[in-house]
């Protein structure tokens, strides 16, 4: 559906934005950043609107971002130290209230690279977010949105184990997919307005905690039947519609699957619905 989405939301965008850019001036921009060594490195991403993209890199040891704008509206940073192992990369859309065309589109495009561990923190104010980001070595991750489409992948095992995973969303859809394979300790999802669809499969570690907390919205929930889960479920009154399905028993607040204590993967998971519906299913 999402993908479906972005899709067209290109076409059109391709067609309507060609007169702009013949207008303002497009530019595009393509860098690459060599990291060496084998201590952490850090990624700051701070973007205000656009159409990102995040996926693994084919060459070791680098980062590469590419850029396609509008001159006139937008315009962007990027901040490498090779000394204190980070990068910057900032995108600021010039006049949000008085710009001559606030429809004017961006897409930026960044390719990590599997080898190098990554403290990887992001905040993007508006756009369609894609991120494919398995087969990386993710040490934290922090993904912070206010308004868009957000889909985050991790179709591989992650290569390390996550200290954290956090991932808070203020208005929008938003699909995470594979979470499993992100191999976090613990995690923590917030989701503000707007359907939420969680897949825990993968390779989870022993033990992982994650905590989801919901404002108004669909969330759907799904589970491996290999992992052993243990669940709270702190019911907002009568405005939540709550329902567990699957071989799970209750036992005072928690609900716990039948394989809770024969499987050495467990999950302990807590989530604290807020007005809509939630559904936690295995799949």
């Amino acid at each position: 559906m999402m993908r479906t989405k972005k899709l067209l939301l290109s076409l059109v965008l391709s067609i309507f934005a060609m007169p702009l850019f013949a207008q303002y001036g497009t530019k595009k921009v393509e860098r690459t950043f060599d990291i060496k060594g084998d201590e952490e490195f850090y990624l700051e991403i701070d973007i205000d609107a656009a159409e990102v993209t995040v996926k693994r890199n084919s060459r070791k040891g680098q980062i590469a971002v590419n850029i396609r704008y509008s001159e006139r509206e937008f315009e962007y940073d990027l901040d490498f130290s090779e000394k204190n192992r980070s990068l910057d990369i900032t995108f600021d859309k010039k006049g949000w209230v008085d710009s001559d065309d606030n429809n004017a589109d961006a897409e930026i495009e960044i390719s990590l690279p599997s080898n190098v561990v990554l403290d990887m923190r992001s905040k993007i104010k508006a756009g369609a977010i894609e991120m494919e980001i398995g087969g990386l070595s993710l040490r934290h991750f922090n993904l912070k949105t206010y308004a868009g489409e957000v889909m985050v992948d991790f179709d591989e095992p992650n290569k390390i184990v996550m200290n954290s995973l956090d991932i808070n969303i203020k208005v929008g859809e938003t699909q995470l997919r594979n979470l499993g394979n992100a191999r976090f300790r613990r995690a923590e999802i917030d989701n503000g307005i707007g359907s939420l669809d969680i897949d825990f499969s993968g390779d989870l570690p022993n033990d992982a905690i994650a905590s989801i907390d919901l404002d108004i919205g669909e969330t759907d929930i799904f589970i491996p039947e290999n992992f052993g889960v243990k669940l709270a479920v702190r019911k907002f009154l009568f405005l939540s519609q709550v329902n567990v399905s699957g071989n799970f028993r209750k036992s005072g607040n928690h609900y716990y699957s039948e394989n809770y204590d024969s499987k050495n993967k467990a999950l302990d998971l807590e989530v604290n619905p807020g007005i809509g519906k939630l559904h936690v299913r295995y799949r």
